[in-house]
């Protein structure tokens, strides 16, 4: 999911993802962004040892969890760029 997520984030749309650039939304490039962001802070969480959290980093963090949760919710899986991401996240046409 991290892939296809920094892909469509940072617009370096592969050929294999049926999707024009110009059919990323603003609302799926600031899941995508958000995606990325969350992971990478829990790989630091789980696996660097010296990387600690203040209560309000935790906070921000699961503030971000949740709008982008929301945004995802809201999003119009039938609109073409949409429904491509979501395919790419089942099929991740990234890594064949």
């Amino acid at each position: 999911m991290r892939d296809v997520c920094y892909s469509l984030y940072k617009g370096s749309l592969p050929r294999r993802l049926p999707i024009a650039a110009h059919e990323v939304s603003p609302e799926l490039r600031k899941i995508c962004a958000a995606f990325v962001e969350l992971q990478k802070e829990r790989h630091l969480a789980d696996y660097d040892h010296t990387r600690t959290y203040s209560k309000q980093e935790a906070k921000d963090f699961h503030q971000l969890a949740t709008r982008t949760l929301d945004l995802l919710d809201a999003l119009d899986s039938r609109a073409p760029g949409n429904y491509a991401f979501l395919v790419a996240l089942f099929t991740n046409p990234l890594i064949r």
